[in-house]
């Protein structure tokens, strides 16, 4: 028989004929390799910083209490050394449809991703996807992990078709399910997240982005109104939908005693601090008297930034209760005016927009200053803090790769 070393190479090679190593001769590959008896792989190879089995049948062990893989693997590699990966694939440039592929007929899934963290060096993350674009023209959706979730033709609504599921499940820690940031200088279009329901011809049915800054910051902006749901137990599940107006306001409400004809009503000094009142945009009263028949009316005098009067009408004298309601101009988002042009819903940008022409209060293109507070990690005194921590979430540990960092 050849030796090892030259048997290897002639196969390399394919200058041998199909070759057999415990087996027969194999008729669908060069080398057919069977596990020895007692043996739970059929070849292993092995460096001084890692090694691998093809062909292992063997229960793959638990690491650090984890789950154990069973059933064995068709390759399953292990490195003895940190800094070492267990399994990297390169794909060649003109490679056009992907660097792994994985497919299961199995009623379980396709990859499987477990990292046991036990140490207080930093988070790592069970998947980490990361996409470089350095194509300075290339349009469209560019995303790092792209879920999508294909139920065919048949009949019937069981379930739901998810494209994207996130769960964080932190025990007595404090959890999100998902978390959507958006980093970008432009000023066009940046949310942490972007929302769509379409019909199947994909119509555009409903839509929404939440953490917006396309303009005046808000929490949520998009079609339809913004409802709050109560579950009734005498009139069932009960939908209450918010007013909307061209402006942004705040409202406050009270009660204020008058005596012989007059009242005065400070702000709540809170409310001074975060609004704006000037000759456009000054205090608005509505006032309603409680148990006084005989009342002539009121007019309301003296509007400053903290505070009216409320004066009977007619020199009248009534002594009783008012109430009262204000409305008021906040200072977030002063100076956006009223109907703000809103950037259109994915995937249509700013600049292709054909309604933006239609629009006439563009805020930004006439120069006009919006309002903006300050951070809160700035007014509170967090901003290395919150930077830290969102350098670790936002950026991979170890540091990023490029295309050349593995060769």
């Amino acid at each position: 028989m050849k030796s090892p070393f030259s048997l290897a190479c002639l196969i390399a090679l394919g200058w041998t004929q199909n070759v057999g190593i415990g087996t027969a001769t194999p008729t669908s590959a060069r080398l057919h390799v069977v596990t020895p008896a007692g043996a739970y792989a059929a070849v292993r190879g092995q460096t001084s910083n890692i090694q691998a089995w093809v062909a292992y049948q063997y229960n793959i062990p638990a690491v650090g209490g984890t789950p154990s893989v069973s059933g064995g693997a068709g390759f399953y590699c292990e490195p003895n050394t940190a800094d070492n990966i267990a399994i990297f694939v390169r794909a060649v440039p003109n490679n056009n449809l992907a660097t792994i592929g994985a497919f299961s007929t199995v009623p379980w899934i396709s990859v499987f991703a477990l990292t046991d963290n036990t140490t207080n060096n930093f988070n790592p993350a069970a998947i980490y996807g990361q996409l470089n674009v350095s194509n300075a023209t290339l349009g469209n959706f560019q995303s790092a992990i792209r879920g999508y979730h294909n139920r065919t033709a048949t009949t019937g609504n069981p379930g739901w078709s998810v494209g994207v599921e996130g769960v964080g499940v932190g025990q007595s820690q404090d959890g999100f399910g998902v978390l959507g940031v958006a980093r970008t200088n432009s000023t066009s279009e940046r949310a942490g997240g972007s929302f769509q329901a379409q019909d199947m011809a994909m119509n555009l049915l409903s839509w929404a982005r939440v953490a917006d800054a396309s303009g005046a910051v808000r929490k949520i902006i998009g079609s339809g109104g913004v409802s709050e749901v109560i579950p009734h137990p005498r009139h069932g599940r009960i939908t209450l939908t918010a007013p909307e107006a061209p402006e942004y306001w705040y409202f406050d409400f009270g009660t204020v005693k008058m005596v012989n004809g007059r009242a005065h009503v400070d702000l709540d000094p809170i409310l001074a601090d975060i609004i704006v009142v000037n000759e456009e945009y000054p205090i608005r009263v509505f006032v309603t008297p409680v148990d006084m028949p005989d009342f002539k009316g009121v007019t309301v005098t003296n509007r400053t930034a903290t505070g009216f009067d409320l004066v009977e009408l007619g020199g009248g004298t009534s002594t009783g209760y008012l109430d009262y309601q204000i409305v008021v101009r906040p200072k977030t988002g002063y100076g956006e005016g009223r109907f703000p042009y809103a950037a259109p819903p994915l995937p249509l940008k700013v600049e292709e927009d054909p309604a933006r022409p239609l629009t006439k209060n563009r805020p930004r293109e006439q120069g006009r200053e919006i309002f903006y507070w300050p951070p809160d990690a700035q007014v509170f005194g967090y901003e290395e803090l919150y930077r830290a921590r969102m350098k670790e979430t936002l950026e991979p540990t170890p540091p990023k790769m490029t295309p050349t960092s593995w060769k």
